[in-house]
């Protein structure tokens, strides 16, 4: 998951310090603990987040899928 969304962050003039906000969807609350630590590494000052429990995600077997918005300025995608 982290080096895919450096990745998009990236190929938008972006990084994890850009993200300002996740909505994250899980499986298993139980394992929230699991998510913050990776949570904590990937993101350097964590954006305002909402995380929901959900019996299944779109691909089968997934546990875990964020969602984040980032916020980067015109300059840094040269549109």
């Amino acid at each position: 998951m982290a080096a895919r969304s450096r990745h998009v962050l990236r190929a938008e003039g972006a990084s994890p310090a850009d993200a300002v906000s996740t909505r994250t969807f899980v499986t298993d609350l139980s394992r929230l603990a699991e998510y913050g630590a990776v949570r904590a590494e990937f993101f350097p000052a964590p954006p305002t987040s909402v995380t929901v429990e959900v019996s299944a995600l779109f691909r089968p077997g997934a546990v875990i899928e964020v969602e984040a918005v980032a916020a980067v300025p015109a300059a840094s995608t040269g549109r």
